[in-house]
Formats: structure tokens, C-alpha cells, sequence
């Protein structure tokens, strides 16, 4: 069962310090190019979500056993179908030996498949991997590691040895040709040279003896070597064909319920190994299968330090693995303004008890719906069980979240009524009130779907109460 968790489980974001709400200015853009449009699709990587991923650091840091082994992990901020905002966290790889755990996204579908392929693939690696072990740590490998190093330095002291005698047989000569004539000349220089083809012997008597004893030994180690070779190679294809069984098999959902193997989007025989086990394939994986909309995310190292992967410290997609994903990944909806530009927010006005639309703005944002910088589930498309929402005693996140809310409420929640249709039955009034009227309706679905009504009931209550006591827009002349 999937687990989503409420925003204060991992920070209590929702106002700053000075009231308002969190910058949502975008420190980096997860994207990529849409297969089928070509178009350039981001999700952000927020402050929100910044202060999210910070959250679960400190849950992190509580645990030691989080310490034993570097990886990434990151956050998905979501949206559920009825505008709630929960979190998504999850992991790269394996936690300590195992890719399902409890609490975490689950790893992308398709393992099971290939389950007995895999079985049967590790044991044989494991095998080859012993085997390989044991002929590294042969006894005959040590003993003619010793052996040759003890021969080497034997013949260095002979060599340094015969130096220095064959300079004293060059003085002799040098002296003898001086002082020496005929015979006695011819037998000195002999000896000298008696001496010099003995030292030759002595040294080439030393090499066979040397080679007497290693030869055998280095035969071994050879063999042995040649061994290590053909593991090395064989676990290497066996390898390479597991991981190609596990990319065809892993399938990827985006948000326009399209399904793709990892095999069909990276490109044809370059699939480093480990992909699709990073945390945003497995997020925004995740997000898509349980219609949730995605609204930022944040990746962090957490572990010792490897490499340039600092503990602590935000990174974006991986070039190798990630990247060439994010286009399918992210494709659904096209890019939201909002998001992308500071101007595009409807200014908020900020009180004691809530937070509400400016008039001017609310005009603007009437029937605008939410496109986030992120792709997003058809709204025809409903939403399918499985989720363990957490309990949580803020039933509605009225605070700024830094993402402005989605007014597209045509995703009803399991057990709510059907909101407001779009365009409220006539009534018989003149055309101004009703105009007023549409526009009044607009406005009050925009509030509620940022958080609360003035009077702080349950959207639920809220909306049919406030349909119950306004059924005409003579009703409602005084509202708000």
C-alpha cells in the first residue's frame, strides 16, 4: 500500500516567518522534451520542496542505519484528486539490501517478471564471484609472489656486485697496458677476462635456478589468471543480459496513461545499469499510476560522502540515467504560467484567520486551471484506491504552499458529492445578476480550492451549505 504523507509530517511550511507564503521560485527545473509534440516540459524543484526534502533529512539523521551506505533520495510534493497536497518520498536502488520498504515508493513495476531469470542470474553471479575470490587468494599466487621477489633482490646484489668488479678489472687493464709487455701483458688480461666470463656464468646459473622454481608456480598463476579473465567477461554478459531483461520488462506510466519500457526510451545499447532505479523515475512513475499531480521535487545526497555527492546537498537528474525519462515521464498537460513566472500569481491578501483572492486577481484565475510546470493525469480519468493517506489534524493546508492550488475540481474526491457544475442553472433574473452570479460561484470554488471558506468549515460543509442558503443569485446579493 502506497503511503502519502501530510506536508507537516516533514515541515510546517505553510506560513513563514513573516506571514506570508513560502517562495515558490524555482532553484532548478527537472525536463525534458515530449516524444510525440517535441515540446519542453519542467517540474520544479521549489523552496517548498527544498524545506520538504530538509524535513526528511532530519527523520534521516534520527535513524544510523541511514548512514551505513550513500545514496539519493528525494521528495514529490502531490496533489490529490480532491486538491489535498501530500508527500511522496523515495529512495535510489536498494535500503539496506531491499527495494520494497515500508513508507517509501515502491520500485518501478516489472521485477516480478523477470523474477526466476534474475534468480537463476544472481546465483550464477555469485558463483562466478566466489570462484574468483578463491583464485585471487591461491596459495601458489603468494608463494610465487615471494619467491620472485626474493630472486629479484638476489640479482641485484649480484649485478651491484659485478659492477664494482668489472670497474677494478678496468683499472687492472688500464694499469697492466702500462706497465706489462708481451706475454705477461697477454695471460694478465686473460685472468681479467676469466673473471668476467665467470661472473657471467654465476649470474645466468642464478636465472635458471630462479626459473627452476618459479616456472611451475607461474604456470598456475597464469592459468588461474586466464580463469579470472573468462568470470570477468562471462559475469559481465550475464550481466548486461539481465539488466537488458529488466529494462524491457520495467514499465514506465506517464501522466497520459501512456506505458513505455525503460528498453524504448533510452537509447539502443547505451542503458548504464541502475536505470530506473533513481528517485525521480520511481516518483514521477508512482505519481502517474495513482493519478496524482505532481507539483515539485527535490532530490538530496543523505550517506558518506561519494565522489562529488555531498551529504546534505541538492542535485538535479542524472545525465545518464534520468534525463533521457523526463520527457516521457513528464508528458500529459502542457506548461502552467504560474509557474514559471512570478507575474502570473493572482496577488494574495493576508489576514488573522485566512488567506483570500484579491478581487482583481480572482477575475483573472476564474475557470483557470492548473498546469504546473508538470504534466497531469486527463481529468476524465478517476482515481483509484490503494493510497494510505495519513491522518493528519489539519485537514486543509490553508497556508501558502508556494504552488498556487488547482481550480479544476472536476476530480472528485471517493466519498464527495459532486462539486458545482461549471456553469450554475439559470434563474430568472436580469443578465447582470446572473453574470454577477457565475463570477460570484467562480470566485468561492477558487477559495475553496486554496484552502478554506471565511468560515473555516470543511470544504465539504462549506460548499453545500453555501449552495443550500444561495440557491439564486438574489440569495447570494450579500455574500462575501
Amino acid at each position: 500500500m502506497l503511503t502519502l504523507h501530510p506536508l507537516l509530517d516533514f515541515t510546517d511550511c505553510s506560513i513563514d516567518e513573516e506571514g506570508g507564503s513560502i517562495d515558490s521560485s524555482p532553484s532548478y527545473w527537472y525536463e525534458g522534451h515530449c516524444p510525440q509534440s517535441a515540446d519542453l516540459l519542467r517540474l520544479p524543484r521549489t523552496r517548498m520542496s527544498e524545506e520538504i526534502a530538509r524535513g526528511l533529512m532530519q527523520y534521516l539523521a534520527a535513524d544510523d542505519s541511514y548512514d551505513r551506505e550513500g545514496k539519493m533520495y528525494g521528495i514529490l510534493l502531490v496533489e490529490m484528486p480532491w486538491g489535498e497536497q501530500r508527500i511522496l518520498k523515495a529512495f535510489s536502488g536498494l535500503l539496506n539490501g531491499s527495494s520494497v520498504v515500508d513508507g517509501w515508493v515502491p520500485p518501478i513495476p516489472g521485477r516480478s517478471r523477470v523474477a526466476l531469470t534474475e534468480a537463476r542470474t544472481l546465483a550464477q553471479l555469485e558463483a562466478m564471484k566466489q570462484e574468483l575470490i578463491a583464485l585471487n587468494q591461491l596459495p601458489q599466487r603468494q608463494e610465487y609472489a615471494a619467491l620472485l621477489s626474493e630472486f629479484e633482490l638476489q640479482l641485484q646484489v649480484l649485478n651491484a656486485r659485478h659492477r664494482n668488479c668489472k670497474q677494478q678489472r678496468d683499472e687492472q687493464r688500464q694499469l697492466s697496458s702500462q706497465t706489462l709487455a708481451g706475454d705477461t701483458l697477454l695471460i694478465a688480461l686473460e685472468k681479467l677476462n676469466q673473471e668476467s666470463r665467470l661472473e657471467g656464468i654465476e649470474c645466468r646459473q642464478l636465472k635458471r635456478q630462479r626459473d627452476a622454481i618459479l616456472q611451475p608456480l607461474k604456470k598456475i598463476v597464469e592459468a588461474a589468471n586466464e580463469r579470472m579473465r573468462v568470470l570477468k567477461q562471462g559475469r559481465k554478459e550475464l550481466s548486461r543480459q539481465l539488466q537488458a531483461e529488466m529494462h524491457a520488462a520495467y514499465t514506465l506510466v506517464n501522466f497520459l496513461g501512456k506505458s513505455r519500457s525503460i528498453q524504448e526510451l533510452m537509447p539502443t545499447n547505451s542503458i548504464p545499469t541502475g536505470t530506473g532505479d533513481c528517485c525521480a523515475p520511481k516518483l514521477l512513475h508512482c505519481a502517474a499510476a495513482n493519478n496524482l499531480k505532481p507539483l515539485a521535487m527535490a532530490e538530496f545526497w543523505w550517506g558518506p560522502p561519494s565522489g562529488d555527492k555531498v551529504p546534505g546537498e541538492f542535485y538535479g537528474a542524472c545525465s545518464d540515467r534520468c534525463q533521457p525519462l523526463m520527457g516521457f515521464l513528464l508528458s500529459g498537460l502542457p506548461q502552467n504560467p504560474i509557474v514559471s513566472g512570478p507575474k502570473a500569481y493572482p496577488a494574495f491578501t493576508s489576514s488573522a484567520n485566512s488567506k483570500s483572492l484579491s478581487k482583481a486577481s480572482s477575475k483573472k484565475s476564474v475557470n483557470q486551471s492548473f498546469n504546473g510546470g508538470i504534466e497531469s493525469r486527463p481529468t476524465s480519468q478517476t482515481f483509484r484506491g490503494g493510497l494510505e493517506a495519513h491522518p493528519t489534524t489539519h485537514q486543509n493546508n490553508h497556508g501558502g504552499t508556494g504552488i498556487l492550488p488547482v481550480t479544476d475540481r472536476s476530480w472528485g474526491a471517493p466519498d464527495a458529492q459532486p462539486l458545482l457544475p461549471t456553469t450554475p442553472t439559470p434563474t430568472p433574473h436580469n443578465s447582470s445578476k446572473q453574470s454577477w452570479w457565475n463570477g460570484h460561484l467562480a470566485r468561492y470554488r477558487s477559495l475553496l480550492g486554496r484552502a478554506r471558506c471565511p468560515s473555516h468549515k470543511s470544504q465539504k460543509i462549506c460548499w453545500n451549505e453555501h449552495l443550500a442558503s444561495h440557491q439564486s443569485p438574489g440569495n447570494a446579493a450579500n455574500c462575501l
